[in-house]
């Protein structure tokens, strides 16, 4: 009797568990050298959604309306999808995926091209018919970004200002306050419209929670914003700014919206947000030859077919490619056999290889390292953006004068108004890492689109520290451990 009364608590501690258990946490491992396998694709097939592992192999799965019974497909490819319950996952949320590899002389594919740059070549000749938006759609996203930086150095040596409230004190303060280690973090999800016009892509953003993460409060900063944003607004008609270093001179634009907007710390204008996205999708489009030199340029590259692996029941390649001497990256791609879509690509620059580098006149700019990882999934005959992820790592010397004048027109001289002079001595390290991910694809008619109207403004939350409770029921991508224990400094 003892026993059976022993089970029954059991099964009913364990069924409260189950009931009451929110999100799921877990990690997703290489089955034989247990190995993290980063941006696992993670689906949830009843409710047609997914989310994808962080870059460590960690995942968070929200359980709202999920059903103990419901499927969750764990793929990642060139291996084998695994498919569970919400129950299996409860119980153990380690998931461990079989390779699924075949060697080129173990199977045999209809129209086989032995030559891996003619394939490489065809990704770019069927891009067209291969990602086209074929009618609008409805994504909902998430979009993480952070920002690491690192200040070996930074002096100001403070020369000139005849602009009142900016002094040598308050300079020497910002200098001696501002951290030489910060990190921020902007995490956003929301509704992401896209239409094709004109062959130019067209999207409208519907937020629904945007969480930031801001480093260390400066009062001199501050001041030193609203002392120029109030500059800013007042420029006169026939007036206007001018940044000089030694004998380069750059007037400054002052658009109408700098000058009619207010600063609000809790709110962003969506349209600058947008146009930020914008940005960061042309990524996906493959036409950034620099960002995509092994598919413009293959004659800077060496490839190799490593075997053939099955995703969605189509023979995908697995090329990997090296630089020859003028190439910079080195990588894996996944190429549909028969459609030539890329599906995947996992690279970086390969060792002693650097993006953008200059150093003239006191200004020295380095791209040290780059990685990037970009995943599409078919959907009938095309290929739709599930997610990509970029990380660069640059550096930044300045040792140099510079001056900001405020002018106004004249006949023959114009007339100097305010002038700022200072020399700046500094070197910074940056880490920028964005990750993108489409949780949901839904497709809309050509009038839903139109008749969504994007707001002015969205709302910010400012936290001190990731705060897990603000993403209950929303699904995310997990934060690295370091994103998570990190707090702003006071």
């Amino acid at each position: 009797m003892l026993k059976q009364i022993t089970i029954l608590l059991i099964f009913l501690i364990s069924s409260i568990k189950i009931h009451s258990q929110t999100e799921i946490r877990g990690i997703v491992l290489d089955a034989q050298n247990k190995m993290s396998l980063p941006y696992t694709n993670i689906i949830l097939k009843a409710q047609n959604r997914g989310v994808i592992s962080n870059e460590n192999g960690d995942y968070i799965l929200n359980l709202s309306n999920v059903k103990k019974t419901d499927s969750v497909w764990f793929q990642y490819i060139g291996y084998t999808t695994k498919k569970l319950t919400v129950n299996d996952l409860i119980l153990n949320s380690t998931i461990q995926l079989q390779q699924d590899v075949f060697a080129m002389n173990e199977v045999l594919i209809l129209k086989l091209v032995d030559d891996p740059k003619q394939i490489i070549k065809k990704v770019l000749e069927n891009k067209d018919k291969n990602y086209r938006i074929a009618s609008p759609h409805k994504n909902q996203i998430f979009i993480r970004s952070q920002y690491n930086t690192n200040l070996p150095k930074f002096n100001i040596d403070f020369e000139k200002s005849n602009i009142e409230g900016l002094d040598t004190e308050m300079i020497e303060n910002f200098e001696k306050n501002i951290p030489k280690q910060s990190t921020s973090y902007t995490d956003f999800l929301g509704y992401l419209y896209v239409d094709k016009n004109n062959d130019e892509l067209e999207i409208k953003i519907d937020p629904i929670k945007t969480v930031a993460l801001k480093e260390k409060d400066i009062a001199e900063l501050d001041k030193i914003e609203k002392l120029f944003d109030s500059l800013f607004k007042s420029t006169g008609e026939k007036e206007y700014w001018k940044i000089k270093s030694g004998l380069f001179g750059q007037k400054l634009e002052i658009s109408e919206d700098l000058k009619n907007d207010t600063i609000e710390k809790d709110t962003w204008k969506l349209t600058n947000f947008n146009k930020h996205v914008n940005r960061k999708l042309s990524y996906t489009s493959f036409e950034e030859k620099k960002q995509w030199e092994f598919l413009h340029k293959p004659n800077n590259y060496n490839y190799s077919i490593k075997g053939l692996t099955h995703i969605h029941g189509e023979d995908v390649y697995i090329i990997d490619f090296t630089p020859q001497k003028n190439g910079k990256y080195e990588g894996r791609l996944y190429i549909a056999a028969a459609s030539y879509a890329l599906i995947r690509a996992d690279y970086n620059y390969a060792p002693n290889k650097i993006g953008k580098d200059f150093n003239l006149l006191g200004i020295g700019f380095t791209e040290t390292e780059f990685s990037g990882s970009i995943y599409f999934e078919k959907t009938n005959s095309i290929y739709e953006l599930k997610y990509f992820s970029t990380k660069y790592i640059t550096e930044v010397i300045l040792d140099r004068k510079f001056s900001l004048q405020k002018k106004q027109s004249k006949i023959l001289f114009d007339k100097n108004l305010n002038e700022i002079k200072a020399k700046f001595n500094m070197t910074a390290h940056n880490e920028a890492i964005l990750s993108y991910l489409v949780i949901k694809n839904d497709e809309i008619t050509k009038s839903t689109f139109n008749n969504f109207k994007e707001k002015e403004k969205m709302k910010i939350i400012y936290v001190d520290q990731f705060d897990e409770n603000l993403w209950k029921d929303y699904d995310i991508i997990e934060p690295t451990k370091q994103m998570k224990t990190y707090k702003k400094l006071n």
